[in-house]
């Protein structure tokens, strides 16, 4: 099982692209790796500018980040074979096959995901939570904000939250 978070410069996955990701692969035998990446951005231009102040982009703070083709040839391996789990599976998914996509890359990805969001619609907002958003679930239950919306946060508190 992969928890996976991406952190991205817009909610297209077309037009926008993937600036920082994290993955938590969970074994069997409950070993974890993980895999936490920046990767450099090649069309900023076309970032969404309120994309980039919940993510805290600073072009300085990307200066030694990945490029993109590294990143996806490192996460087509990573993920290979892998169940994924993610808040909203399907925007990460997008943002995934896109890459993919645009580097001509095969990765077989068990097509059956799990989206913690319906896990929080079934057991949480019956008890009160007003919002599915994974900030809200994190102040329900008393969890940290500090970090969020950076990927490798965010992917820990996605396995936290499945477990």
């Amino acid at each position: 099982m992969c928890f996976i978070d991406l952190e991205t410069t817009g909610l297209n996955p077309v037009l926008h692209e993937i600036i920082e990701v994290a993955i938590i692969k969970e074994h069997p035998d409950g070993n974890l790796e993980e895999y936490v990446a920046k990767m450099r951005p090649l069309y900023i231009e076309r970032a969404d500018e309120t994309a980039l102040k919940i993510n805290r982009f600073r072009e300085r703070d990307w200066s030694d980040a990945s490029d993109a083709v590294s990143v996806a040839r490192d996460l087509a391996r990573f993920l290979d074979g892998c169940s994924v789990c993610a808040h909203n599976v399907h925007f990460d998914m997008d943002f995934l096959t896109e890459l993919f996509h645009r580097y001509d890359m095969q990765c077989y990805i068990d097509r059956r995901y799990i989206d913690t969001m319906t896990l929080v619609h079934e057991h949480l907002l019956i008890c009160g939570l007003s919002s599915m958003s994974l900030d809200s679930v994190r102040s329900f239950l008393g969890w940290s904000l500090s970090d969020n919306h950076t990927a490798q946060k965010d992917a820990t508190d996605v396995r936290r939250l499945y477990h």
